[in-house]
């Protein structure tokens, strides 16, 4: 697989702003405000040499919820100047900080879950590095070390295996997959970083992105090629080469004008799929958890589902007994259909109008870490990095989307004419 980056354009006000923000990096707080902790048993031979005497790194992190800014500790016996590596075991990816002690030897990093590169923390096993220098600069440095996990979770349209959903767009034939927390959080820090899932993407479509419908822990895909036979690309949570070799589910399903996923419908905790056929029937998919055989075989929901041009799978966003259902209408106007757990739905309710603006709305995920489900659209003009709206779920089945903000970042893909999925 191959990376896409486009030239950095920090400011560095802008970084400095972020960390007195977020708290992203080393703090010096007042002697105060140290916790209390176990002292390990360090031993210095070297007098001069600041001699770590207390500690506090959690076992395991998790940044999945809303203040998701996880706390750690170390005292020293003396003031020292110290230089921090976390680094995720397995990818090598790291988050780096340097910061002076307090003059009681506190140092505390809060941590809010990302990288250097600000794309989301991955999941799974990490080491911590402490290089440690006297402030005197009198003695030498020493270093110190420790593990832990992160677990953050896994998110229906996350990638990544980081918990955070990511974002797809199909440009030139290629798939790419770019980081969300990256895209849409700290898109100011400069241009999203993405993966390259390889060519071939255009023989496609129908592509969906319902979670993991193959029982494999990780988000799938779901494709549709232009034959009509349906595939299952499993998803590897390995960032970097993100989809494992599809897997054929079956054909026929060119008789369907929509197909949509990433809703659990009938509350057995496996994403389901929606299609509505081209006379304007509607059918279930329960979701299965095989890979080989993902979907049980169908069953008629509804009828006069045509008068729509658009249906999007949401999760539960209306905080009713399943997830739920998003329509549009040949006029422009958004519908909410309440899953009732059975695969079925209550009577809709009207959104809004004015949802014709978008060529693409996307069930993107939990993207602010409050518990709820996103939408973000691509507007008509083909260009993902000029148009991007992003709709924050209000868990209100009245009210469910608060109203649109702008995303206003940068995906570096070739091309002009541009997919998001």
């Amino acid at each position: 697989m191959s990376h896409v980056r486009t030239p950095r354009r920090r400011l560095a006000a802008a970084v400095v702003a972020l960390l007195a923000v977020t708290g992203g990096g080393l703090a010096a707080p007042a002697a105060s405000a140290a916790p209390s902790g176990p002292a390990p048993a360090v031993v210095s031979a070297d007098p001069a040499e600041p001699r770590l005497v207390e500690q506090s790194v959690p076992g395991t992190m998790d940044f999945s919820g809303k203040n998701g800014v996880v706390e750690l500790m170390w005292r020293f016996d003396a003031p020292a100047l110290v230089k921090i590596e976390l680094t995720h075991t397995a990818s090598g990816k790291r988050k780096t900080d340097t910061a002076y002690t307090t003059d009681d030897g506190l140092a505390v990093m809060r941590w809010i879950g990302v990288f250097d590169d600000f794309t989301a923390a991955y999941n799974g096993g990490y080491t911590w590095r402490l290089t440690v220098t006297p402030r005197s600069a009198a003695g030498p440095s020493t270093e110190r070390t420790g593990t832990f996990e992160v677990d953050s979770g896994q998110a229906p349209h996350d990638f990544s295996d980081s918990g955070s959903p990511d974002l797809l767009v199909r440009a030139d034939g290629s798939l790419y997959v770019f980081d969300g927390r990256k895209g849409l959080e700290f898109d100011h820090t400069d241009a999203a970083i993405g993966t390259n899932a390889g060519p071939g993407w255009d023989a496609y479509d129908r592509i969906v992105a319902p979670g993991d419908v193959g029982g494999g822990r990780f988000s799938d895909l779901v494709a549709r090629d232009r034959t009509g036979t349906l595939w299952v690309h499993p998803g590897t949570g390995i960032a970097a080469s993100p989809f494992a070799q599809r897997v054929r589910v079956g054909g026929g399903w060119q008789v369907y004008a929509e197909v949509t996923g990433g809703s659990d419908l009938d509350g057995d905790g496996r994403p389901d799929l929606v299609a509505a056929d081209k006379s304007g029937g509607l059918w279930f998919y329960k979701g299965t958890g095989n890979v080989a055989a993902p979907f049980a075989p169908r069953r008629k929901t509804g009828y006069g589902w045509g008068i729509y041009d658009k249906l999007v799978a949401t999760g539960n966003i209306g905080g009713a007994a399943a997830g739920d259902l998003v329509a549009r209408d040949r006029n422009g106007v958004l519908w909410l259909y309440l899953g009732k757990g059975d695969g079925t739905f209550a009577p809709r309710a009207r959104v809004g109008a004015g949802w014709d603006a978008y060529n693409e709305i996307v069930a993107i995920g939990d993207t602010d870490r409050d518990g709820r489900p996103d939408l973000i659209a691509n507007g008509r003009t083909g260009r993902v990095h000029s148009s991007l709206a992003l709709y924050r779920g209000t868990g209100n089945w009245k009210a469910p989307f608060a109203p649109r903000t702008w995303a206003a970042m940068l995906l570096p893909v070739p091309g002009w004419s541009t997919q998001l999925f």
